[in-house]
């Protein structure tokens, strides 16, 4: 093989992925014209796994949003989605679904003016435990900026401690409580994100019964709301028709279950 089609079969290997569609989340326009292109330069049999993962990104995403201020929520959703896609291949995007979907990485959050290519300024989130994942449940809080690592520490503890576990036992007494532990995470407010706590139980106790759902979120919002002594962050928001502020309300999600009786042991839930 002589020295010239040596090089062009290198240049062919070396950049056998560089002409690879990419995401352009710059407009919507873009993002949806980008998303057809990179979806048909994958092979075939890549596809679903393609559209499962924008599925799975949606939806951990969605997760992280507030959407008490439905118009807000929207929008954040909007923006950040285009941050965790903009300039992604296919195989990128793939990937980065695994990550979220097994906790590996957490979403990007749309942090600058332009919320189409997303920026660096959004401070990342500070995790008190070792599931930092917490899509799949609505646990969410929103706190002041007095809120801080301290605070989050004195949460992180109180949660974990013998006097939580003692009133979710006593909640789904005669059954008993299996071992849990729970993660937090502190949220930093940014353009695109409300300052606020998410909470992991792992394993997921609530998926599979009411009563510790109700009982883990209960006690979690209580908690927080004793630990934050700060007034609501004004985020800027306006009424549309006359322009007025909207001040930020917190309500309550959840309701403290009904305490049982627990002299006698039953029987574990199937």
């Amino acid at each position: 093989m002589n020295r010239p089609l040596v090089l062009v079969v290198l240049l062919a290997v070396l950049c056998g992925g560089c002409s690879k569609p990419r995401i352009d989340a710059t407009t919507d326009d873009s993002l949806e014209q980008s998303l057809d292109r990179v979806r048909a330069s994958l092979p075939e049999s890549r596809r679903p796994a393609f559209d499962a993962s924008l599925s799975t990104i949606s939806t951990v995403v969605a997760g992280i949003i507030d959407f008490r201020a439905v118009d807000v929520g929207v929008a954040s959703m909007q923006a950040a989605l285009k941050r965790a896609l903009n300039g992604k291949t296919g195989d990128e995007v793939i990937a980065y679904a695994d990550d979220l979907k097994n906790g590996r990485q957490l979403p990007a959050l749309a942090a600058s003016g332009d919320p189409g290519a997303g920026g660096d300024g959004q401070r990342p989130p500070f995790v008190m435990g070792d599931d930092p994942n917490t899509s799949g449940n609505s646990f969410w809080h929103g706190v002041s900026v007095q809120f801080g690592q301290p605070e989050l520490r004195r949460l992180y503890s109180h949660l974990n401690g013998p006097a939580v576990k003692s009133k979710l036992q006593s909640y789904v007494c005669p059954d008993p409580l299996p071992a849990f532990t729970i993660t937090v995470v502190l949220w930093y407010e940014g353009p695109y994100q409300e300052r606020g706590v998410r909470l992991q139980m792992t394993p997921p106790l609530y998926k599979e019964d009411g009563r510790i759902e109700n009982g883990i979120g209960y006690l979690f919002e209580q908690a927080v709301k004793t630990l934050d002594k700060g007034p609501p962050i004004d985020y800027g928001y306006r009424r549309p028709l006359d322009g007025t502020p909207i001040t930020p309300t917190q309500i309550d999600a959840y309701q403290e279950p009904e305490k049982r009786d627990c002299g006698t042991p039953g029987p574990s839930r199937p």
